[in-house]
């Protein structure tokens, strides 16, 4: 035990250990109730100009479920599964510890991390999707008005947050046809497609 403890803090293992010890250390916290649980939504809240990401980038939010998945159980996936291919990578092809060789297994790491990940991540979207939706039918979401909270909505990505009974919740949504509507414009929700989980909105004239 006490082999496999200093071959984790080893340098090559080192970052791996202290990134999957800090993710410990907020579901500890989530657990005695120190940390905030805002972060734990299963629609992240992309203050981040999302849908400026095209191409690789884009495939890869859709790849890992980012926004169908809490992001902290994301990260906690990835975490995870980096420092456990790091710790066998290095412990089966590289126990000198030479820091050119632990460098180059970065990449079937990153690979192999992001590959098992996304197999792992699937069924809990589904989940998660399932959860949602069941919750945003309850809260009926159709006629309500929102705000756009992602960089814009079009017909291929968006967010939208709104208030609701008892809580303020977001939502996947999508502009059919039209100009795309920028961040902090308000929004219409007037239709919704059960099988995709996404809202269809329009802009908000009063």
């Amino acid at each position: 035990m006490l082999e496999y403890l200093r071959f984790a803090i080893t340098p090559l293992n080192l970052p791996f250990t202290i990134f999957l010890g800090v993710v410990m250390l907020y579901w500890l916290a989530v657990i005695i109730g120190a940390a905030d649980m805002d972060m734990f939504h299963a629609d992240m809240d992309m203050d981040m100009d999302i849908d400026g990401v095209e191409g690789v980038g884009h495939s890869l939010f859709h790849f890992l479920n980012i926004g169908d998945v809490p992001v902290m159980v994301i990260i906690s996936v990835m975490a995870f599964g980096g420092w456990a291919f790091s710790m066998i990578t290095n412990f089966y092809f590289n126990r000198p510890g030479d820091i050119l060789l632990g460098l180059g297994l970065l990449v079937p790491n990153l690979i192999v991390t992001l590959l098992v990940g996304s197999v792992i991540l699937r069924p809990v979207a589904k989940l998660f999707k399932s959860l949602n939706y069941e919750d945003k039918e309850a809260q009926k979401i159709v006629y309500r008005v929102g705000r756009v909270v992602s960089g814009e909505v079009n017909n291929e990505f968006g967010q939208v947050e709104m208030e609701t009974e008892g809580a303020i919740i977001t939502i996947n949504a999508r502009i059919p046809d039209g100009l795309p509507l920028k961040k902090g414009e308000r929004v219409l929700v007037f239709d919704e497609d059960k099988e995709k989980n996404v809202y269809f909105v329009e802009k908000f004239t009063e």
